[in-house]
């Protein structure tokens, strides 16, 4: 679904890859598996969905380059696994393939808990074997609900049309910065694209610009409050990243 394009690293996977769109889980002897491969692991809000939508273990097959592989292999999967209170089983292509392609190998699968039960040592081929436990996956989640835990409703103010859309490839990029959405706070006349200096306001405005001030962080405007909602708290988050 990720595609790794890294041109610092003169890599760039959707040169010749086209990305998935859908989210797929499938059942297996070993409970239901969800699917995805190599850099979908740095992206969690995958593996939330598909928890959501029942999978017990991950499946993550990867080519990891052999430096990003030294610093991020096991720390993200070991994440994956603890976030999702789910297995992870993460087949790896290792050794060097031609003079410019080396993967890292170290094919492992870790339980709910984030243990690494069975890992094969660096570019050694061969396969490892553990043993899935459903009485694991259940005690853990009924331990630490986490998926009843999370707010939904909070994570989604990050959301807005900007963001959706630059992240979408569309939209010029003026409220980002390298990449990463740019911090607004109000008052910040620049990067709210107000069109005028700050030196410029009276002392009714700068008046007018400290209640507003006050508003956004007490979470207060002019509009009528919102109604409470009944189900504030309940929801099982779905997508994030």
């Amino acid at each position: 679904m990720h595609l790794f394009d890294a041109p610092a690293l003169g890599l760039r996977e959707s040169s010749f890859t086209e990305p998935g769109d859908d989210l797929v889980c499938c059942e297996s002897p070993v409970g239901t598996l969800g699917v995805t491969t190599c850099f979908d692991v740095r992206f969690p809000g995958l593996y939330a969905a598909l928890r959501q939508m029942g999978a017990d273990v991950m499946l993550v097959p990867s080519a990891f380059t052999v430096p990003t592989g030294r610093l991020h292999w096991e720390v993200l999967l070991r994440a994956r696994a603890i976030e999702t209170q789910s297995y992870v089983v993460a087949p790896a292509q290792a050794g060097r393939h031609n003079e410019a392609r080396e993967t890292y190998g170290h094919a492992c699968i870790i339980d709910p808990l984030g243990r690494v039960l069975a890992e094969l040592d660096g570019d050694k081929e061969g396969f490892v074997l553990a043993e899935v436990s459903f009485k694991l996956i259940d005690d853990t989640r009924d331990a630490m609900p986490l998926q009843q835990q999370q707010r939904p409703e909070v994570y989604a103010r990050a959301l807005t049309p900007e963001l959706v859309d630059y992240v979408n490839g569309g939209g010029d990029g003026e409220a980002f910065a390298g990449g990463r959405p740019r911090r607004v706070l109000p008052g910040d006349a620049d990067a709210a694209g107000a069109g005028q200096e700050a030196d410029d306001a009276d002392d009714e405005d700068e008046e007018e610009e400290e209640d507003d001030d006050d508003d956004y962080y007490d979470g207060e405007d002019d509009e009528e409050d919102e109604p409470e909602d009944d189900n504030k708290g309940k929801g099982i988050f779905a997508w994030f990243g």
